[in-house]
């Protein structure tokens, strides 16, 4: 009789178990579909602005080039102006893009559980 109470703890504990790794596993699911849609848009967004600002920018050089009758000056101007905003994006990138990104996943995590 003993034996056998022994028996059902243990599957009763095996069922448990299972149980709880199924949902574990059901929780990952979830946020997986959660994530990779937002993942997925986000960079395909990203490269479309990549893109038009990469036309953009051409374009402006150009602009500026015929402005100035040097095709030098135009694309000196916009290569400076993208180096001044690298720096400025260097100096700042704490404050501008590591605190608010970590920010926006650590409520997006907290938002998912």
């Amino acid at each position: 009789m003993e034996d056998n109470k022994y028996d059902d703890l243990s599957d009763q504990l095996k069922n448990y178990a299972n149980t709880n790794i199924e949902l574990v596993k059901m929780q990952a699911i979830e946020q997986v579909v959660i994530i990779a849609p937002r993942l997925l848009s986000t960079t395909i967004i990203t490269v479309i602005i990549y893109m038009a600002v990469t036309f953009l920018s051409i374009g402006l050089s150009i602009y500026l080039s015929t402005l100035l009758n040097s095709m030098f000056y135009g694309f000196l101007i916009v290569g400076g102006f993208y180096f001044l905003l690298g720096v400025i994006f260097i100096t700042a990138r704490k404050s501008l893009v590591i605190t608010p990104l970590r920010n926006l996943i650590i409520k997006t995590i907290f938002k998912l559980s």
